[in-house]
Protein backbone atom coordinates (compact mmCIF):
# COMPACT_ATOMS: atom_id res chain seq x y z
CA UNK A 1 0.00 0.00 0.00
CA UNK A 2 2.73 2.48 0.96
CA UNK A 3 4.72 1.85 -2.23
CA UNK A 4 1.59 2.31 -4.35
CA UNK A 5 0.94 5.67 -2.70
CA UNK A 6 4.47 6.78 -3.57
CA UNK A 7 4.38 5.51 -7.15
CA UNK A 8 0.73 6.30 -7.89
CA UNK A 9 -0.40 9.33 -5.86
CA UNK A 10 -3.97 10.48 -6.21
CA UNK A 11 -4.74 12.43 -9.38
CA UNK A 12 -7.77 14.07 -7.78
CA UNK A 13 -7.26 17.79 -7.34
CA UNK A 14 -6.73 19.18 -3.85
CA UNK A 15 -7.07 22.80 -4.89
CA UNK A 16 -10.42 23.21 -3.12
CA UNK A 17 -8.92 22.52 0.34
CA UNK A 18 -6.94 24.91 2.53
CA UNK A 19 -5.45 24.02 5.91
CA UNK A 20 -5.33 26.70 8.58
CA UNK A 21 -2.67 25.43 10.92
CA UNK A 22 -2.62 26.09 14.63
CA UNK A 23 1.15 25.96 14.56
CA UNK A 24 4.17 26.98 16.60
CA UNK A 25 4.46 30.27 14.71
CA UNK A 26 0.90 31.16 15.67
CA UNK A 27 1.51 30.24 19.32
CA UNK A 28 4.51 32.59 19.29
CA UNK A 29 2.54 35.35 17.57
CA UNK A 30 -0.37 35.24 20.02
CA UNK A 31 1.86 34.63 23.05
CA UNK A 32 -0.74 32.39 24.67
CA UNK A 33 -1.05 28.74 25.58
CA UNK A 34 -3.66 26.25 24.43
CA UNK A 35 -6.63 26.32 24.61
CA UNK A 36 -6.98 29.69 22.97
CA UNK A 37 -9.90 32.00 23.86
CA UNK A 38 -12.99 31.04 21.89
CA UNK A 39 -13.50 34.60 20.64
CA UNK A 40 -10.27 34.14 18.67
CA UNK A 41 -11.90 31.25 16.80
CA UNK A 42 -15.02 33.39 16.39
CA UNK A 43 -12.96 36.15 14.80
CA UNK A 44 -11.34 33.60 12.50
CA UNK A 45 -14.79 32.39 11.42
CA UNK A 46 -15.82 35.97 10.63
CA UNK A 47 -12.70 36.51 8.54
CA UNK A 48 -13.16 33.21 6.67
CA UNK A 49 -16.78 34.12 5.90
CA UNK A 50 -15.62 37.49 4.56
CA UNK A 51 -13.08 35.66 2.40
CA UNK A 52 -15.78 33.39 0.95
CA UNK A 53 -15.00 30.01 2.54
CA UNK A 54 -17.31 27.20 1.38
CA UNK A 55 -17.15 25.30 4.68
CA UNK A 56 -15.26 26.06 7.89
CA UNK A 57 -14.19 22.81 9.55
CA UNK A 58 -12.60 22.71 13.00
CA UNK A 59 -10.61 19.56 13.71
CA UNK A 60 -10.78 20.56 17.36
CA UNK A 61 -13.21 19.24 19.98
CA UNK A 62 -14.86 22.08 21.92
CA UNK A 63 -16.56 19.81 24.43
CA UNK A 64 -16.69 22.03 27.50
CA UNK A 65 -17.88 25.57 28.15
CA UNK A 66 -15.27 28.23 28.78
CA UNK A 67 -15.58 31.91 29.72
CA UNK A 68 -19.16 33.09 29.05
CA UNK A 69 -18.37 36.15 26.90
CA UNK A 70 -15.83 34.16 24.92
CA UNK A 71 -18.27 31.34 24.23
CA UNK A 72 -20.99 33.84 23.32
CA UNK A 73 -18.76 35.41 20.68
CA UNK A 74 -18.05 31.94 19.25
CA UNK A 75 -21.76 31.06 19.26
CA UNK A 76 -22.70 34.26 17.43
CA UNK A 77 -20.00 33.72 14.82
CA UNK A 78 -21.15 30.14 14.21
CA UNK A 79 -24.77 31.23 13.92
CA UNK A 80 -23.99 34.03 11.47
CA UNK A 81 -21.68 31.88 9.31
CA UNK A 82 -24.09 28.96 8.77
CA UNK A 83 -21.28 26.81 7.36
CA UNK A 84 -19.28 25.68 10.42
CA UNK A 85 -18.51 22.04 11.17
CA UNK A 86 -17.10 21.10 14.59
CA UNK A 87 -15.32 17.91 15.57
CA UNK A 88 -16.51 15.18 17.90
CA UNK A 89 -14.38 12.26 19.04
CA UNK A 90 -14.76 8.69 20.24
CA UNK A 91 -13.56 7.79 23.73
CA UNK A 92 -13.17 4.33 25.24
CA UNK A 93 -14.82 4.09 28.67
CA UNK A 94 -14.26 1.43 31.33
CA UNK A 95 -15.00 2.93 34.73
CA UNK A 96 -16.65 0.04 36.54
CA UNK A 97 -20.13 1.31 35.71
CA UNK A 98 -19.94 1.35 31.93
CA UNK A 99 -17.71 -0.25 29.32
CA UNK A 100 -17.72 0.80 25.69
CA UNK A 101 -17.16 3.74 23.39
CA UNK A 102 -18.88 7.10 23.75
CA UNK A 103 -18.95 10.09 21.43
CA UNK A 104 -17.66 13.33 22.90
CA UNK A 105 -19.60 16.05 21.11
CA UNK A 106 -19.18 19.83 21.05
CA UNK A 107 -20.69 21.92 23.83
CA UNK A 108 -24.44 22.03 23.23
CA UNK A 109 -24.59 25.82 22.73
CA UNK A 110 -22.36 25.47 19.66
CA UNK A 111 -24.58 22.81 18.12
CA UNK A 112 -27.67 24.86 18.95
CA UNK A 113 -26.06 27.77 17.09
CA UNK A 114 -26.15 25.68 13.92
CA UNK A 115 -22.77 23.95 13.84
CA UNK A 116 -22.79 20.60 12.10
CA UNK A 117 -20.76 17.85 13.78
CA UNK A 118 -18.36 15.29 12.32
CA UNK A 119 -16.25 12.59 13.92
CA UNK A 120 -12.55 13.42 13.91
CA UNK A 121 -11.35 9.93 14.91
CA UNK A 122 -9.16 7.88 12.58
CA UNK A 123 -8.02 4.27 12.45
CA UNK A 124 -4.24 4.13 12.83
CA UNK A 125 -2.19 1.03 12.10
CA UNK A 126 0.37 -0.14 14.66
CA UNK A 127 3.04 2.05 13.07
CA UNK A 128 0.75 5.10 13.53
CA UNK A 129 0.15 5.44 9.79
CA UNK A 130 -3.43 5.96 8.59
CA UNK A 131 -3.97 3.79 5.51
CA UNK A 132 -7.75 3.28 5.42
CA UNK A 133 -10.83 5.46 5.45
CA UNK A 134 -12.63 5.42 8.83
CA UNK A 135 -15.34 2.78 9.02
CA UNK A 136 -17.92 4.90 10.82
CA UNK A 137 -20.59 7.40 9.87
CA UNK A 138 -20.50 11.17 9.92
CA UNK A 139 -16.77 11.84 9.81
CA UNK A 140 -15.61 15.42 9.42
CA UNK A 141 -14.84 14.82 5.74
CA UNK A 142 -18.09 12.99 4.96
CA UNK A 143 -20.22 15.64 6.65
CA UNK A 144 -18.48 18.37 4.66
CA UNK A 145 -18.77 16.43 1.39
CA UNK A 146 -22.34 15.25 2.05
CA UNK A 147 -21.37 11.58 1.73
CA UNK A 148 -23.47 8.98 3.56
CA UNK A 149 -21.66 5.80 2.46
CA UNK A 150 -19.70 4.01 5.20
CA UNK A 151 -16.93 1.67 4.00
CA UNK A 152 -16.41 -1.74 5.56
CA UNK A 153 -13.58 -1.82 8.08
CA UNK A 154 -10.16 -1.67 6.35
CA UNK A 155 -11.81 -1.93 2.93
CA UNK A 156 -11.14 1.49 1.39
CA UNK A 157 -7.50 2.50 1.03
CA UNK A 158 -6.58 6.17 1.26
CA UNK A 159 -4.82 7.29 -1.91
CA UNK A 160 -2.77 10.24 -0.70
CA UNK A 161 -2.16 13.23 -2.98
CA UNK A 162 1.47 13.52 -1.92
CA UNK A 163 3.81 14.00 1.00
CA UNK A 164 3.07 15.79 4.26
CA UNK A 165 1.85 19.39 3.69
CA UNK A 166 0.80 18.71 0.08
CA UNK A 167 -2.27 20.91 0.60
CA UNK A 168 -2.15 24.69 0.84
CA UNK A 169 -1.27 25.65 4.41
CA UNK A 170 -1.80 29.03 6.05
CA UNK A 171 -0.74 29.77 9.63
CA UNK A 172 -3.67 30.73 11.84
CA UNK A 173 -2.08 34.02 12.91
CA UNK A 174 -1.87 35.26 9.30
CA UNK A 175 -5.60 36.01 9.37
CA UNK A 176 -4.97 38.54 12.14
CA UNK A 177 -2.31 40.66 10.46
CA UNK A 178 -2.55 43.15 7.62
CA UNK A 179 -1.97 41.54 4.22
CA UNK A 180 -1.48 38.19 5.97
CA UNK A 181 -3.14 36.17 3.20
CA UNK A 182 -3.39 36.51 -0.56
CA UNK A 183 -6.63 37.79 -2.04
CA UNK A 184 -8.91 34.97 -3.24
CA UNK A 185 -6.98 32.15 -1.56
CA UNK A 186 -10.01 31.16 0.57
CA UNK A 187 -12.79 31.80 -1.97
CA UNK A 188 -15.09 28.75 -2.28
CA UNK A 189 -12.61 26.50 -0.44
CA UNK A 190 -13.11 23.90 2.26
CA UNK A 191 -11.10 25.32 5.16
CA UNK A 192 -9.84 22.85 7.74
CA UNK A 193 -8.51 24.26 11.02
CA UNK A 194 -6.38 22.03 13.25
CA UNK A 195 -3.25 21.64 15.32
CA UNK A 196 0.01 21.34 13.41
CA UNK A 197 2.74 21.27 16.05
CA UNK A 198 5.66 18.99 16.74
CA UNK A 199 5.29 16.47 19.55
Amino acid sequence: IDILNVLLPSKITSEDIVIVSIDETSFAAFETQWPWPRELHGMLIERLVDEGARDIIFDVVFAEPSEVDSDTYFVEAISAAKNVILASDLTAVDDGFMTGVIETRPYIDFEDAGARVGLAGVDQDNDRVIRYFPSFKNTLSSVAAGIDDVPEERSKIINYVGEDHSFDYISYYQFFIEDGIEEGVIENKYVLIGLDVKA
